[in-house]
Formats: structure tokens, sequence, C-alpha cells
């Protein structure tokens, strides 16, 4: 999958329902700006500083993000965002922390 998300430019997620979508997490670990659609958990999955999130079944509101996010040159790594806050050994070892204090 590494391969198909660097060929890209920009990666979308264009859902009308989602739970926690781990392609925009993907795409992101891959240095791959998104847009995705708010819903779900999908808006907690972007980057703060290359993400955007959109309104669902909104055509031109989609619209606008996409030629937004690539106008849009990005001087960070969308990568830093997903290994800081989205590491699963890190999660991992916050779920134990749980236990532990239980």
């Amino acid at each position: 999958m590494p391969s198909f998300y660097q060929a890209l430019d920009l990666f979308c997620l264009p859902s009308s329902c989602e739970g926690f979508p781990l392609s925009p997490l993907e795409a992101q670990a891959c240095n791959i700006p998104v847009v995705v659609t708010d819903v779900g958990a999908a808006k907690e999955t972007l980057c703060p500083m290359s993400g955007i999130a959109t309104k669902s079944k909104r055509v031109f509101s989609l619209l606008k993000a996409l030629e937004q996010a690539l106008a849009t040159k990005h001087r960070f790594s969308p990568r830093d965002f997903v290994v800081a806050n989205n590491d699963v050994r890190s999660m991992s070892q916050a779920y134990r922390q749980l236990t532990i204090k239980a």
C-alpha cells in the first residue's frame, strides 16, 4: 500500500458513513495530504496542519476542499502527526497503563 499512497498527490475519503477510518492515517503516514468528509471519527484522523474535513453529501463543499488542498504548499509532514498521535505501539502502551491502574 505505501507505493499506492505515494503515487497520489492527495487522498480523499468522501464517505457518508464511517467509524474511525484507517485509510486517511495510512495516506498521511506516506506524507500525502488528506481530505475527508466530516462523518464518524474521520475528522479525528486528520493532521491539523494539512488535513481538511468537509461536509458530507455536499458536492460543492467537497470540490472546494479538494481544490484548496491541491493548491496548498505544505511545509510540514502529515507523517509526523500520525507517528506522534496514532502509533500502535504508543496506543498499546496507553492501554496497558490503564489496566495497571485499574
